[in-house]
């Protein structure tokens, strides 16, 4: 699998833009996901050279939030543009997989629209990873504070990963 893939909410590049230059540097990702910048796509390209990136997309113009960036020798085709999510197909030295890349939005009901989307996709006998800001939790127990969330809204997330045949991995950071 090509890796180490970098996920990050920035909240905004440009209170952020040293922060991801550091851990491009010491990371050295070779594929880079970026939820809410808060900057124009016109932007990209910049941020694509200074961070020594072979080629970039977004999904912006479906109304989305993501910027996708990725490194020399990782071939990249975009399979879906979807508001809450940018799902592709990656190749390097003959490893294929598939990966949705996901910034879900806050409203439970918009939130079904972004499950419909994943459970479409079908992977085949491709790996699959789906990573990124779902905006919902499987267990309350994983938040500390504020109100409990939404039971019915837990359940439909933890359906979409059991009816996908989803595992949750490990992750650093």
């Amino acid at each position: 699998m090509i890796k180490p893939i970098l996920f990050w909410n920035l909240r905004g590049l440009g209170t952020s833009k040293r922060r991801l230059v550091k851990l491009v540097h010491l990371y050295k990702p070779k594929i880079i996901a970026l939820a809410e910048p808060f900057l124009n796509v016109s932007h990209l390209s910049r941020l694509q050279a200074k961070l020594h990136m072979e080629n970039s997309v977004s999904n912006e113009d479906s109304g989305g939030k993501i910027w996708l960036l990725w490194a020399a020798g990782v071939k990249v085709k975009v399979l879906n543009y979807f508001a809450q999510s940018l799902t592709v197909s990656l190749d390097e030295n003959n490893c294929q997989f598939i990966i949705s890349f996901i910034y879900a939005t806050c409203r439970q009901l918009e939130r079904r629209d972004l499950w419909d989307n994943l459970h479409s996709i079908n992977p085949g006998n491709v790996r699959w990873m789906v990573l990124g800001d779902f905006n919902i939790i499987r267990v309350d127990g994983e938040r500390r504070g504020g109100r409990p969330r939404s039971a019915v809204a837990m359940a439909k997330f933890n359906s979409l990963i059991e009816d996908s045949g989803l595992v949750e991995m490990n992750y650093e950071g």
